[in-house]
């Protein structure tokens, strides 16, 4: 199971039960660190953590500062700064990543589609790389947009409707299409009219999907291990008996296919390993 996975299931847990929950997301790193930017941690009430975002040394100062964003619901944005001794003690147990690790910590809001985990649970099921645009940090009187997000998918989109502001939403737009073309995520500081923000754009990519041809006995371990490393499964076989989703409750798509028609199959696109097997 992917990090990604274990994060949305332990967030259904949560949600289940209607106990509060934070997210921690490295957003922006200067010099080095244990986690890059896009690192996610789930944090719950009762001081379960999900995921990471550092080697050990930010999760318990961290949990500790999400208790407080579930009481008051603001997102705040925390710099851990472990070039200064003082504060990586304090922090890190002096562990010496000599980096600047940006976190941004939000509440989340069960009752909200859009909320940040819905969000990335939409990102799981894309077969192509997107761009998820986060309002980092914005005061004064567009204060109200922190925290707002958007997901970018489909790139011939003439608009992007962010900020409130054409202009700004148009230089977001392009820098989100460079994003997603050179496959480098952004942390980024923009202007919307006399107002500062701070924007992270993120690229995400496609859960790596396997399609294995052969549904025989010796397909049944390699499913097993795909699964866990969290990959989406795809089984072909031209024979009914073995190519049934009891043999394999793990893969996505079970599929019987002549091996005549495998020419005219369509096959998924993204990031994809194909095996045959006999």
């Amino acid at each position: 199971m992917s990090e990604l996975q274990r994060l949305l299931t332990a967030y259904d847990r949560q949600r289940e039960t209607g106990n509060p929950c934070a997210l921690a997301t490295v957003t922006e790193v200067e010099g080095s660190s244990y986690r890059r930017p896009g690192a996610r941690m789930l944090v719950t009430d009762d001081g379960h953590l999900t995921g990471s975002i550092s080697g050990g040394c930010l999760e318990g100062d961290a949990l500790r500062r999400a208790r407080r964003v579930m009481l008051t619901g603001k997102s705040e944005t925390i710099i851990y700064d472990s070039t200064d001794i003082e504060e990586d003690l304090q922090h890190g147990a002096q562990l010496g990543c000599e980096g600047t690790i940006h976190i941004l910590l939000e509440s989340i809001d069960y009752a909200d589609p859009n909320n940040p985990i819905e969000l990335l649970r939409k990102t799981s099921r894309q077969d192509q790389q997107v761009v998820l645009i986060t309002i980092l940090d914005a005061k004064n009187s567009i204060s109200n947009l922190c925290g707002k997000r958007v997901l970018l998918t489909d790139f011939n989109q003439q608009k992007l409707n962010l900020t409130g502001n054409e202009t700004t939403d148009q230089f977001i737009l392009k820098d989100a299409l460079e994003v997603f073309q050179s496959g480098q995520s952004l942390t980024k500081d923009y202007l919307a009219g006399e107002e500062n923000l701070r924007l992270f754009l993120e690229v995400i990519l496609p859960v790596p999907q396997l399609t294995v041809f052969g549904a025989g006995n010796d397909a049944q371990p390699l499913v097993k291990l795909a699964t866990g490393l969290g990959w989406r499964i795809h089984i072909i076989d031209g024979r009914t008996p073995q190519a049934t989703v009891q043999r394999f409750p793990e893969a996505e798509t079970v599929e019987v296919v002549k091996l005549t028609d495998l020419q005219k199959h369509r096959f998924l696109p993204g990031y994809e390993v194909l095996i045959s097997l006999n």
